[in-house]
């Protein structure tokens, strides 16, 4: 039959356009269903990752998350990259627990903290677009650590995380781990501060807390000491903060703020939020430090805990 009247024409091409957009939807779900793909109101752990143009990162990252079945929550924060990232997230984001923020090089405090709102989890994970994970098991051997300890508050696993006060020993403490919990097999420590990531915390404690401090670092430059500052918060609130032996590397691909945030930007603002942790923490530092001492009595030699 021809269609006299043009917008009778129009109405009728509309409802085919949705009928078959309705069947798109429904064979989507379908499909999803069969796969047993069902968003979790409440994820055991939430991995939030902080993108900005490591795109040829992506896709290793995607398939070395999915072996792990306690990540049930993703959560890219895409800050802006120039390089595809966005697209080729929303490439591999098929699952109802994959979510995906997008902002505009407001850089990690900011762009972390957003996603940090979003995630469901009682402990959430940050991490960067350039980690490139290790071989051995670093999930679950961390929420052990969570679990055994309620007020163990933030797991750090990067290995160049050290001390940023004179009040505390020299160097680096990441490089070498010599201890563990003796039921939990994994190298690790209490320590007075750890680095980002990747960085376990618990959700209900960053709220308590009060998140990052916002005073750290200006929109679009680097967080320096932000995990710092949050870790001597934590103890000064009662909360611990550990570091685990989780082996990552960075990649070999250079982007992010290996191009874009090395200059003297990061000297100022290493000086600057340096004097910050100082003035709020400077009555605090020998109590941290001995309370990590303390804590630290807790856990065994590796050498011994091999032999339990």
């Amino acid at each position: 039959m021809k269609i006299k009247w043009p917008w009778l024409k129009e109405a009728t091409r509309k409802k085919a356009q949705h009928a078959g957009l309705r069947n798109r939807v429904a064979e989507m779900k379908m499909a999803r269903a069969a796969r047993g793909l069902i968003h979790k109101d409440n994820p055991s752990l939430s991995v939030i990752i902080h993108s900005f143009n490591h795109r040829e990162n992506i896709v290793p990252m995607i398939r070395s998350l999915e072996r792990i079945p306690t990540i049930e929550e993703l959560i890219i924060s895409e800050d802006g990259s120039l390089d595809g990232s966005l697209e080729e997230w929303l490439r591999h984001l098929e699952k109802p627990n994959h979510f995906l923020i997008r902002s505009n090089d407001i850089h990690e405090m900011r762009s972390y903290d957003r996603a940090i709102g979003l995630a469901r989890a009682p402990i959430f994970c940050l991490l960067q677009d350039d980690d490139v994970f290790c071989g051995t098991p670093w999930v679950e051997p961390v929420l052990a650590l969570f679990a055994k300890y309620p007020k163990l508050a933030i797991v750090g696993g990067n290995l160049a995380s050290g001390r940023i006060s004179p009040h505390f020993p020299d160097g680096l403490y990441g490089k070498d781990i010599t201890s563990r919990d003796p039921e939990i097999d994994i190298p690790f420590r209490f320590v007075e501060s750890a680095a980002f990531g990747p960085f376990f915390m618990r959700k209900d404690v960053y709220r308590e807390l009060g998140g990052f401090d916002y005073s750290m670092s200006q929109p679009g430059h680097n967080c320096i000491n932000t995990d710092s500052e949050i870790c001597y918060r934590a103890w000064d609130r009662g909360y611990a903060v550990g570091l685990a032996h989780i082996p990552f590397d960075r990649s070999s691909i250079k982007g992010g703020s290996h191009i874009f945030s090395k200059d003297s930007r990061d000297i100022d603002a290493t000086i600057r939020t340096r004097k910050i942790i100082s003035d709020k923490y400077d009555s605090s530092f020998k109590d941290i430090h001995d309370k990590v001492c303390r804590a630290n009595e807790r856990l065994v030699p590796i050498a011994e805990a091999q032999l339990l």
